[in-house]
């Protein structure tokens, strides 16, 4: 692992990488849920392949409204995108424990 310290004391370089990390892992996450209702998995509970999309759109409409700083108004690294990508990844890693229930 390239970036062993907690997230919060990553460098930029190691933010984009465990962010890319995360974003990997959801996708993949994703894939499998979508397989899964596709199949008719049992232990989906008759969950369709509608529902986890329309669960992965509200949870990035989420993460936008909470880490995203409306106040940044330009393409300069700022402070502000450092806690966009910290509360980004930390998101994706709870979302993705949420999902661990399927």
């Amino acid at each position: 692992n390239l970036c062993p310290e907690p997230v919060d004391q990553m460098d930029e370089d190691c933010l984009r990488l465990t962010s890319r990390e995360f974003e990997g892992k959801l996708n993949t996450k994703y894939k499998d849920l979508f397989r899964r209702a596709h199949t008719k998995d049992k232990k989906l509970h008759g969950l369709s392949k509608q529902y986890f999309a329309s669960v992965r759109s509200k949870w990035e409409a989420y993460k936008e409204e909470l880490c995203d700083d409306p106040t940044v108004t330009t393409d300069l690294k700022t402070p502000a995108d450092r806690i966009y990508s910290l509360c980004a990844i930390e998101q994706t890693k709870l979302h993705l424990k949420a999902l661990e229930r399927f």
